[in-house]
Parts: C-alpha cells; sequence; structure tokens
C-alpha cells in the first residue's frame, strides 16, 4: 500500500503529452542528461517530507525514472513542456490548497528556467536537477495533498498496532 503516489505522476506524465512550453531546453546529448538524471535522483529525496517518504514518494521517483532508463519527464523536444509549468503554477500556489508554498520549490525552480549556463554540460546538469527536483516536489505535493503533511506515528498515533 505504500507505492500509491507511482500511479498519480505516472498518471501525469502520460495523460499529457504533446504539449510544449517555449522555454528550450540546450542538452549536449541525451545520453549526458541521462547520466545527470541518474545522479540528480539520491538527492532529490531531500525534498521530500517523512510522510511523502512513509507512502512510497522516494521509490516511485526511483522506479518512474528507472523504467523510462532516466529520460526527462517534463522535458520533450528540447522544451519544458506546458504540463511542468502548469505544474509549478500550482507549486507557488500552494495556499489555495491548504499547504504552505515554502514547502515545493516551485519558485526555485521556475528561476531554473532562466539560468544561461556556461556549457552543454552545465545545461545538462541543470535540466536534469529541474527534471527530478519538480518529479519530487509534484510528488511531495500529491502526498501531502492525498494523505496530509504529518504522519500518524510523528503525532503519536499507532494505527499499525
Amino acid at each position: 500500500m505504500k507505492n500509491k503516489v507511482a500511479p498519480v505522476i505516472i498518471a501525469a506524465v502520460l495523460l499529457f503529452p504533446g504539449a510544449f512550453a517555449d522555454c528550450e531546453v540546450h542538452a549536449a546529448s541525451a545520453e549526458g542528461m541521462r547520466a545527470e538524471i541518474a545522479a540528480a535522483i539520491p538527492s532529490a529525496g531531500d525534498l521530500l517530507d517523512p510522510s511523502a517518504v512513509a507512502h512510497g514518494a522516494l521509490q516511485a521517483l526511483q522506479g518512474v525514472y528507472s523504467s523510462s532508463g532516466n529520460a526527462p519527464l517534463w522535458l520533450r523536444d528540447g522544451r519544458v513542456t506546458r504540463q511542468a509549468e502548469a505544474l509549478l503554477l500550482e507549486l507557488q500556489n500552494a495556499e489555495s490548497y491548504g499547504l504552505e508554498t515554502k514547502d515545493y520549490p516551485g519558485s526555485e525552480l521556475a528561476t531554473l528556467l532562466n539560468v544561461q549556463s556556461s556549457s552543454d554540460a552545465a545545461d545538462n546538469a541543470r535540466w536534469a536537477r529541474f527534471d527530478v527536483r519538480l518529479s519530487a516536489a509534484v510528488m511531495r505535493f500529491i502526498s501531502d495533498l492525498h494523505y496530509g503533511r504529518v504522519t500518524p506515528e510523528s503525532a503519536g498515533f499507532k494505527l499499525g498496532e
């Protein structure tokens, strides 16, 4: 029952193909991007709160990238998808869902869209970081909406016993 977040993120990726934003991605190579994504995944767990981790968000994050060969989820044909931009706006407006915007790096991720990199390798690292951090932020956001921000155990409830 812990891996309920994965179907939601997979559905988001699969149900909204094809629409692209105007932000052009300059990546040196697909393989370079995949390597950078693989390197970025372990640190993305830092964006997840204990509730999201308890409900399998980290495993879902690792699984969704593993199943795609570490291909970017939010970049297509050299562009950031409109879905990624829409998700950034939702993260930046978390208060409208009763959550705190400071818990989600929407503004930080939005700034990555406008940073100019000095090399193709730096671009690969930036876009990989953007892609993985957006995925982690969305998983946390969905988990917080669905399960709440606090685990019952941390609030003193022992529901499993």
